[in-house]
C-alpha cells in the first residue's frame, strides 16, 4: 500500500490524495470503510447519541458527556463551564442561522450561537428540563419535545401544542413532513399528527393500532417510517401502512434511529443488533460496526456518520477496492504486479505463490514453467507494446512471447524489482542492488554509467529516452543516457523512500511514497 501520492511538475511539486478505485461496489453491496473515533482521540465520551452537520461543514455531537464539535481531524468541546446545564445531549438541530439547537436531559434546551451557549429551562417556560427530541419550525423557530409534552418556540417564548387533544406525555421522536406538518411519537399514547395548532391521533394498521414509535423518518417520496420496537418498522403511504419485519432482513431488536441516505435508502440503527441499510425491499447488515448503534446522520457528500454506546463516533464510506484472493492457502503469496492480457483475462505475479493466470474471481496458477516451482519469487511484471510479457523476481526472469504464448527463461543473479519498455521498444530492467539493466538481443546488459545507491523500486519511461527511477531510501532520478538529475527531500519530496511511479497522459509524473507528510 502507497502513503502519499506526489505530483512533479516542470516547476512545481503539488500533494494530492490518490484513492486507488479497482472495481466499484454495486448499489447493493453493504460493505463500507469504517473509521472510528474514541475518547482517545478527543471525543468526550464514546456514547454518541445525536448527530447533527451544520452548513460551514463541521459536525456536531452530543454525547453522554457533553456536546463536541468535530472538523474531520479534531475536537473541540463544550461542557458546563461552557454554559450548559446538563451534559446528557439527547438531540441536535442547526437552525438554519449558523446556531445549533441543543436538547438535555436535566439541563433545559441550549442554543449554541457563535461559540456562546445560552439555555431555556422551566423559569423561561420550557415544559420540562428533561429535552428529548427536536425539530424546525419556521424561521428561527424549533419544535421542543420534553418528558412535559410538545411545545413550539420562537421569539415570543413557549407555547403548548396538542395538549387539548391528549398530547401530554413525553415525547419521544418528532420528524417534519412535506406539506408543513408535524409527526409527533408520544409515550404511551401514540402518533399523532400535528398542523395549524392541531393534533391528532393516527391508528395504526390492525396489528398495531396504538404506536410507539420510538425514532422517526419521511423519505424523499413523503412516506412515513416509524420504529415501534421488537424489530419492527412501518411504512406509512397515502394512509396505507406497510410492516417491515425479521421476515424483511430486520433483527428482533428495537430500532432506535432512523436516517435517510443521500441516494434515498433508509438507514435503520438498532439498540443490540447494529445497523441496517434498505434497499431493494429488504434490511441488509452493515459489516464492520458494535451492535449498539445510538445515532444516524447521513452527510452532504453521501458519507454516513454512526453513533455508537461505546465506540464513539464511526465514518461510513462506501468500499470501493474488491479484495480477489490470489491461489489456495498453501500457494499463496504477496501480489507483486498484474496484466491484463485482453478484457477480463488476467496474469497476476506473486512474491511466494509463482504466477497465475484467468479471470479476478478465477485464477488459476501457471504449473507448465518448471523455474517457477523452484524461484516462485515474482516482484513485478509488464506488458510491452508489442503483446510479449515479462515476469521478474528473484534470480528469474520470464519471457512470454505474444504470438506463440512460448516461456522463455532468462537466469539472473539479481533480484529484480522494476520493469519498463525504453522508446525504442527494448526491456529496462531495474534491481535491488541499485542497477539499471537493458536487454539486448537477448542479452541483458548492466548500464555501466551509473548505479544508483539503493535498490531500484520502480521505473517509468520519460520523454525520449529518459527514464525516472524511484530509490529505497535514495529519493527520485532522472536518468537519461547517463545524464542523472537525483531529487530528495531537499527539494521537496516529503520522503525519500519511494514505492512506485506513474506517468500519465498529461505528461505528469505520480509518485508514491512510503507514507511521507506534506512538506
Amino acid at each position: 500500500m502507497y502513503g502519499l501520492v506526489w505530483r512533479w511538475a516542470a516547476r512545481a511539486s503539488l500533494l494530492f490524495a490518490l484513492v486507488a478505485m479497482v472495481v466499484e461496489a454495486g448499489a447493493e453491496d453493504p460493505s463500507f470503510v469504517v473509521k472510528s473515533w474514541r475518547m482517545i482521540d478527543g471525543l468526550p465520551q464514546n456514547l454518541v447519541r445525536a448527530i447533527e452537520q451544520t452548513p460551514d461543514g463541521y459536525l456536531w455531537l452530543g454525547t453522554r458527556d457533553g456536546l463536541a464539535r468535530f472538523d474531520g481531524v479534531r475536537f473541540v468541546n463544550y461542557g458546563l463551564e461552557d454554559g450548559l446545564k446538563g451534559l446528557s445531549v439527547r438531540d441536535l438541530l442547526e437552525d438554519g442561522r449558523g446556531g445549533l439547537w441543543i436538547a438535555t436531559y436535566g439541563g433545559g434546551l441550549s442554543h449554541w450561537q457563535k461559540g456562546v451557549i445560552s439555555t431555556l429551562t422551566t423559569a423561561d417556560g420550557l415544559a420540562h428540563n428533561d429535552v428529548l427530541s427536536l425539530a424546525p419550525a419556521e424561521a428561527g423557530a424549533v419544535w421542543v419535545g420534553s418528558r412535559g409534552g410538545l411545545q413550539h418556540w420562537d421569539s415570543k417564548g413557549f407555547t403548548r401544542v396538542g395538549e387539548a387533544e391528549g398530547l401530554r406525555n413525553e415525547v419521544l421522536a418528532m420528524t417534519t413532513d412535506p406539506s408543513g406538518g408535524l409527526w409527533v411519537a408520544v409515550s404511551q399514547t401514540g402518533l399523532f399528527f400535528c398542523k395549524d395548532g392541531k393534533c391528532e391521533l393516527v391508528e395504526g394498521p390492525p396489528e398495531h393500532p396504538r404506536i410507539h414509535g420510538y425514532a422517526l423518518l419521511v423519505d424523499k417520496a413523503g412516506d412515513l417510517w416509524v420504529s415501534i420496537g421488537n424489530g419492527i418498522v412501518l411504512r406509512r403511504h397515502a394512509g396505507e401502512w406497510t410492516e417491515f419485519n425479521q421476515t424483511h432482513g430486520l433483527p428482533f431488536s428495537y430500532v432506535d434511529s432512523l436516517a435517510l441516505g443521500s441516494s434515498g435508502e433508509i438507514w435503520a440503527g438498532s439498540r443490540e443488533e447494529g445497523l441496517y441499510v434498505f434497499r431493494a425491499g429488504r434490511f441488509q447488515k452493515v459489516p464492520g460496526l458494535e451492535n449498539s448503534i445510538r445515532a444516524v446522520r447521513a452527510g452532504p457528500d453521501g458519507v454516513m456518520w454512526v453513533g455508537t454506546r461505546s465506540r464513539g463516533l464511526c465514518r461510513l464510506t462506501p468500499r470501493l477496492i474488491t479484495e480477489y484472493m490470489v491461489g489456495q492457502e498453501k500457494l499463496r503469496g504477496q501480489s507483486g504486479g498484474l496484466i491484463e492480457e485482453s478484457p477480463g483475462k488476467f496474469w497476476v505475479a506473486t512474491h511466494g505463490g509463482g504466477l497465475f493466470r484467468g479471470s479476478l474471481d478465477r485464477l488459476e496458477p501457471v504449473t507448465d514453467v518448471k523455474e517457477l516451482a523452484e524461484r516462485p519469487d515474482l516482484l513485478t511484471c509488464l506488458k510491452m507494446s508489442d503483446g510479449t510479457m515479462y515476469f521478474a523476481g528473484g534470480g528469474l526472469l520470464l519471457r512470454r512471447e505474444a504470438g506463440t504464448g512460448e516461456f522463455k527463461v532468462v537466469s539472473l543473479d539479481d533480484r529484480v524489482r522494476a520493469l519498463c519498455e525504453g522508446a525504442d521498444g527494448t526491456l529496462w530492467l531495474g534491481t535491488r542492488e541499485g542497477e539499471l539493466k537493458h536487454l539486448v538481443d537477448g542479452v541483458l546488459q548492466t548500464v555501466t554509467n551509473e548505479k544508483f545507491p539503493t535498490q531500484i523500486t520502480s521505473l517509468v519511461r520519460g520523454p525520449g529516452a529518459a527514464f525516472w527511477v524511484a530509490t529505497q531510501g535514495a529519493g527520485l532520478y532522472r536518468w537519461d543516457a547517463g545524464r542523472v538529475q537525483r531529487l530528495t527531500t531537499a527539494e521537496g519530496l516529503p520522503i525519500d523512500i519511494l514505492r512506485g511511479l506513474h506517468l500519465d497522459a498529461e505528461g505528469i509524473l505520480w509518485i508514491g511514497t512510503a507514507g511521507g507528510g506534506l512538506a
